[in-house]
C-alpha cells in the first residue's frame, strides 16, 4: 500500500481506502461480530447491581473491546490484521521507524442508544506525556513516534479532525470555541469519510472530535502502533496488551509479538539504567544510557519530561503495595496503573519503596517547573483538571540542569 509520510507528517493524518482488502472483508466482519458476541456475555456477567442486563452494551456511550482479551483460535484473524502490511507496515512506513509495535488493539462499537457528539480532545493530558509544545518540538523534528488508527468495517463518519493541529497550540479561535462549547465543530475542523474497509490513521496530538455516537451500526477498529529504533524515544512507551491471546495465533503472528515483548524488555532495561545512575547520583552513567534511549542530541528535555511521568507512576505503584491490601486487589490497581500490562508491573518490581523515594528526590525539581500553581481546566486535552502546564516546556531546562539539581 502506497504511503506518503511527509504528507501525514504535515497533516497529522491520512486516509487510506482498502486498508481491509475487499476480499478479506467479510470474513474480518464475521470474525469481529463472533468477539463482539463474547465480549457481550462478559459484561453481562460482570454488569453491577444497579446496571441494566447487557452491563456496559447498554450504558456506554461508546462500547469498546479490547479485543485481544476475548480472541481464541477461532478469531485469530482479528489478530493477525494488526500485524498486516497494511497496519503494521503502513505504520512503520508512515513513522520511517526501523520497527513498530502494536500497543493497542481495540473494537469500538455503536451504543444500543443515541448519545450524540463527545467532545473535541488531543489524545493527551495536559502536560503528559509532556507539554503539547515539546510534542509538538519532537514530531517536527523526529517526526511522529506513535500513529492511531480507525478502521471502518462499516461506512463510517463519526470522527473529525484539525489538519495540523498536531504541530501547534490550540489557537485562540479554538480555544475560544472549546471553552464555549466543545461538542460542535471546530474552524477548520474536517469530517473523515470512511467506506467499508477504509481507514484513517492520525497521530495523538490532533485534535479530533467523535461528531455522533448514535445507535447506527457501527464498528471500528481502534489500533495503536509505535516507534522503537529511532533516533528519540516514543512519546508513547505503553502497550495495553498481554501475551496470553499470543498462543492462538499463527506461528509467525507469534514469532512478531515475541518480537514486540523483546522490543518493550530491552527498552525497560534502557529505562532501568537511567534511572539506577540517576538514584546513585551517577551523572556520566546517566548521560550514557539517556543516550542509548535516545540517541539525538535534540529534543532529550522532552524524553526528561515523560521520563518524570515514568517515575511518578513507578512511586505510585510502590505506595499501592504499600498499603497491605490482598494480592488480587494489588494486582489489578498495578496493572490498572500501568495502562492494563503487566510487564510494567513486573519491571517495576525491580525498584525498591526507597528506591522510587530516592528517584522521586532527583526527578523532584522538574516536576515543580512543570507544575501550575493550582489545577485548572484545559480545554481540549482529555482528563479533569490538572495542576501540570498543558502547553509550555520549562524555560532553559536540559540534561545539565536536570543533573544540577540533584
Amino acid at each position: 500500500m502506497d504511503t506518503d509520510p511527509q504528507a501525514f507528517r504535515q497533516n497529522g493524518y491520512v486516509i487510506l481506502r482498502n486498508v481491509v482488502p475487499p476480499d478479506q472483508l467479510a470474513a474480518l466482519r464475521d470474525c469481529f461480530e463472533t468477539l463482539v458476541e463474547k465480549q457481550k456475555r462478559i459484561w453481562a456477567e460482570r454488569r453491577g447491581p444497579t446496571d441494566p442486563p447487557g452491563g456496559v452494551w447498554e450504558t456506554s456511550a461508546q462500547p469498546r473491546l479490547v479485543f485481544n482479551e476475548v480472541i481464541d483460535s477461532q478469531t485469530a484473524a482479528a489478530g493477525d490484521f494488526c500485524l498486516h502490511d497494511h497496519t503494521l507496515g503502513v505504520s512503520r512506513r508512515l513513522m520511517g521507524t526501523p520497527e513498530a509495535a502494536v500497543t493497542a488493539m481495540f473494537l469500538m462499537c455503536n451504543p444500543v442508544r443515541d448519545h450524540g457528539p463527545a467532545t473535541w480532545h488531543r489524545d493527551v493530558g495536559p502536560g503528559h506525556p509532556a507539554p503539547i509544545d515539546g510534542l509538538t518540538e519532537y514530531i517536527h523534528h523526529f517526526g511522529p513516534a506513535y500513529i492511531q488508527w480507525n478502521i471502518a468495517l462499516w461506512e463510517d463518519s463519526v470522527l473529525w479532525v484539525v489538519p495540523g493541529s498536531h504541530l501547534r497550540r490550540n489557537t485562540e479561535a479554538e480555544a475560544r470555541q472549546l471553552a464555549a462549547d466543545p461538542k460542535v465543530p471546530l474552524p477548520g475542523g474536517l469530517q473523515v469519510e470512511l467506506g467499508p474497509g477504509d481507514g484513517v490513521a492520525y497521530t495523538i496530538p490532533i485534535l479530533h472530535w467523535g461528531s455522533n455516537y448514535s445507535a447506527k451500526q457501527r464498528r471500528i477498529v481502534h489500533l495503536g502502533y509505535r516507534a522503537f529504533g529511532g533516533e528519540a524515544f516514543s512519546y508513547v512507551h505503553w502497550r495495553h496488551w498481554d501475551g496470553d491471546f499470543v498462543p492462538h495465533l499463527s506461528a509467525s503472528a507469534q514469532r512478531t509479538f515475541a518480537r514486540f515483548d523483546q522490543l518493550w524488555q530491552e527498552e525497560h532495561w534502557q529505562f532501568e539504567a537511567i534511572f539506577r545512575a540517576a538514584i546513585q547520583k551517577d551523572a556520566a552513567g546517566f548521560a550514557q544510557a539517556m543516550a542509548q534511549l535516545h540517541p539525538s542530541a535534540s529534543g532529550r528535555a522532552v524524553t526528561l519530561v515523560m521520563l518524570s511521568k515514568v517515575a511518578r507512576r513507578l512511586a505510585e505503584t510502590k505506595a499501592i503495595e504499600a498499603q497491605g491490601l490482598p494480592a488480587a486487589e494489588t494486582a489489578a490497581k498495578i496493572k490498572s496503573l500501568w495502562f492494563g500490562s503487566e510487564v510494567f508491573n513486573e519491571w517495576a518490581g525491580r525498584f525498591s519503596l526507597a528506591d522510587a523515594e530516592h528517584l522521586g528526590a532527583r526527578f523532584a525539581a522538574l516536576d515543580h517547573r512543570l507544575r501550575l500553581p493550582a489545577a485548572q481546566a484545559a480545554p481540549g486535552f482529555q482528563g479533569p483538571p490538572s495542576e501540570y502546564e498543558p502547553n509550555a516546556m520549562p524555560a532553559g531546562f536540559g540534561m545539565e540542569e536536570f543533573v544540577s539539581t540533584w
